[in-house]
């Protein structure tokens, strides 16, 4: 099958997906051919976007990221349009292993948001919200956000090298030794080493495929 008869299954499913999710969801096919004029399919179009539009600066990088990946979608992150904010997915239209395309769905997050204002006003209403000031605070168990970040800066400070100056071996250490004691499976583990070692989050799946 030839790339474009491959993307052309994802165009002719499009319709489908957009009935079945709503008007509250845009589904869109980028060909990852062609940069400046990836949009080739568009459902819904609540972004504002429309066919012949180019590739955003988000897919260029997810293609350079997992093009030896074999990761096949990314779910659930923050899209955003002028002063309109979304829930974004992308699936990665493969064709013998090479990332052709995309399938993208975004939910348009503005109903959920003046749904979730109008439940919080009624809380309120009959104080059944947390207080927001408190004379006491008990804590019931340990802080997992703090004994996660406390972890990676340990593994890192071991090696009394400074992560901008590592080698490549040498980050690949610190991120197996992470990983083998299972800190990386923590929520926002990922994220938060990144940040540490001054690289993105792509970066750090690579070497996590490295390792494997």
């Amino acid at each position: 099958m030839t790339d474009k008869e491959k993307i052309q299954l994802f165009v002719e499913l499009a319709p489908f997906l957009s009935q079945v999710l709503g008007p509250g969801c845009e589904v869109v096919i980028h060909d990852a051919r062609d940069y400046d004029h990836s949009l080739i399919h568009i459902e819904n179009s609540i972004s504002g976007r429309s066919v012949g539009g180019p590739m955003t600066e988000l897919a260029r990088n997810i293609l350079e990221s997992y093009k030896d990946s074999d990761q096949s979608y990314l779910t659930n992150y923050i899209g955003q349009v002028k002063n309109k904010e979304f829930l974004d997915s992308t699936y990665f239209i493969k064709n013998k292993g090479r990332i052709i395309g995309f399938l993208c769905i975004n939910k348009d997050m503005d109903g959920v948001r003046g749904i979730h204002s109008s439940v919080t006003a009624l809380l309120r209403a009959y104080n059944l919200c947390l207080p927001e000031d408190s004379a006491y605070l008990e804590t019931l168990e340990e802080q997992v956000d703090d004994v996660m970040r406390e972890r990676i800066a340990k593994v890192i400070e071991q090696t009394g090298i400074s992560p901008a100056r590592m080698s490549m071996e040498e980050r690949l250490k610190v991120i197996g030794t992470l990983r083998d004691s299972g800190v990386l499976t923590m929520k926002g583990a990922i994220a938060e080493l990144a940040e540490q070692m001054g690289v993105s989050v792509p970066t750090i799946y690579r070497y996590l495929k490295k390792l494997q």
